[in-house]
């Protein structure tokens, strides 16, 4: 195995959903399921072990943790989900996204109504993520709010929409400092 290729750390590109099930795992960002891992008993220890991967971090003292008989197995998975571009080299910026959130809404209509009265009460000074509903696709709104949110002292921002065709939407977490976004 050419471990050549990873640099020293890493961390999910996404936030994924880690779904396992006897002998799967997979994993889920957005509405579609993205990577499917199949081997006997890889649920048992895969799971625990790619949540690690939230936070930048050294896969070497990771693949250490595990037991002797699941590095091979262990050093594949994250090689080919590096090669994928499911895992990304760490920059070292990377910042943990600060709890408990203060959700802020914005937008108008049923979906909106119904997002603020389920948010759970947090301090005012908590940092903040802001959320904007749509219940109709407004693009011109939508990169108005992306430029807004990057001027401001968001700790993340994300669109809902229910709009296309009927179908729900719902975003990425959009992080300052994080790479290109919209706006």
């Amino acid at each position: 195995m050419n471990t050549e290729i990873l640099p020293d750390r890493i961390r999910f590109a996404f936030p994924f959903a880690i779904l396992a099930k006897r002998d799967t795992v997979r994993l889920v960002a957005g509405e579609d399921f993205r990577y499917t891992l199949r081997s006997p008993a890889l649920d048992q220890w895969l799971p625990r072990f790619l949540n690690s991967f939230e936070d930048e971090v050294e896969w070497r003292s990771l693949l250490n943790r595990l037991p002797g008989e699941r590095h091979q197995e262990a050093l594949e998975i994250i090689t080919r989900l590096y090669g994928e571009r499911v895992l990304l080299e760490g920059n070292g910026e990377h910042l943990h996204m600060p709890s408990p959130l203060r959700w802020v809404v914005e937008g108008s209509g049923k979906l909106s109504e119904r997002l603020r009265a389920a948010v759970p009460d947090v301090l005012a000074n908590a940092a903040h993520l802001a959320v904007l509903c749509q219940d109709t696709l407004d693009y011109a709104a939508a990169l108005d709010f992306n430029r807004r949110c990057r001027r401001s002292a968001a700790a993340g921002w994300l669109w809902i929409s229910c709009g296309p065709m009927g179908r729900g939407f719902v975003s990425s977490v959009f992080r300052p400092h994080a790479g290109p976004c919209l706006g």
